[in-house]
């Protein structure tokens, strides 16, 4: 089995005039984009097939910001050519993940750049020891306020039928207040998907009717109902750290997100620095990193 990766990255959100918000920076240094962050997510998966969803307006700005790929992945660009939501993207990929015969597609939104490569990793895990069709993330919202919880809010509720399985989520547009109240599950969009059963219901998708003259749009949500009503295996891992489901809309969401991302870095390069300098056992301690391959 081989495994593609979608980076659905074709939305025109900006946070300054004609400048991409994928672009902005996460570190004072200014070398870490967004869009940079969620590549380095992804690059634990080796051998895969990356695809970045772009639109033409932003297309050469984002791909200069994005690093290089792993050596041992291909990476390709394809663009959105109108603005259909994110299943539509997702549906331009879909040929060249077919050709390349994966078998399985991990999906991640390009403006959430606090995913952890061990995230990402482990419900890839998941998806092949439960041989599900769809395997998602959610988030449980605290019942205590927390700093969080206004962007998570913004999310769609995951519903559970009876015996704990996911049959619905409810976009954030349909939630009504009693939704808001009791439904404390949200989904933060990272998801893996059985590439064939994909491409075979992709186009059942129905379509949400937009005021803004862009027409109609593609939500992959609208996916989990209809694999629930088929009884096929949609398969949850619960997120340990509520942090990485933050995403960018606003300049508020990137300065939480900024916060967020250099407290992690400083955490990190403490411990990188007490690991190399602290001598265990006769020896030095050294941190292995884990490594998903893509293909089996």
């Amino acid at each position: 089995m081989r495994t593609g990766i979608v980076i659905v990255a074709a939305g025109h959100g900006v946070l300054r005039p004609e400048v991409s918000k994928l672009v902005e920076y996460l570190d004072s240094n200014r070398r870490v984009t967004i869009i940079g962050s969620v590549a380095r997510s992804i690059s634990s998966i080796h051998q895969a097939v990356q695809v970045f969803v772009l639109n033409r307006r932003f297309s050469e700005q984002v791909r200069q910001a994005i690093p290089p790929a792993a050596y041992d992945s291909l990476r390709y660009y394809v663009e959105q050519p109108r603005r259909n939501g994110a299943a539509d993207a997702v549906r331009h990929a879909l040929p060249l993940l077919l050709e390349k015969q994966c078998t399985e597609v991990v999906v991640v939104f390009g403006d959430m750049p606090l995913w952890r490569a061990a995230t990402v990793t482990r419900l890839l895990h998941m998806h092949r020891r439960t041989n599900a069709v769809i395997t998602m993330t959610t988030v449980t919202l605290p019942e205590q306020h927390a700093v969080t919880i206004d962007v998570l809010e913004r999310y769609g509720r995951v519903l559970f039928d009876a015996s704990g399985n996911i049959v619905q989520v409810i976009e954030p547009g349909e939630a009504n207040e009693l939704h808001c109240q009791v439904v404390r599950h949200v989904n933060p969009s990272l998801y893996v998907f059985n590439l064939q059963w994909l491409v075979e219901n992709i186009d059942s998708i129905e379509p949400q009717y937009r005021q803004d003259g862009y027409g109609e749009e593609y939500h992959l949500p609208r996916l989990i109902p209809i694999a629930a009503q088929q009884g096929v295996s949609i398969v949850n891992m619960s997120l340990r750290d509520p942090e990485e489901a933050l995403g960018v809309n606003t300049l508020e969401d990137l300065s939480r997100v900024q916060e967020v991302w250099q407290r992690r870095t400083r955490r990190n390069t403490k411990k990188n620095t007490k690991s190399t300098t602290t001598p265990r056992g006769g020896g030095w301690k050294r941190k292995r990193r884990s490594r998903l391959s893509a293909t089996v």
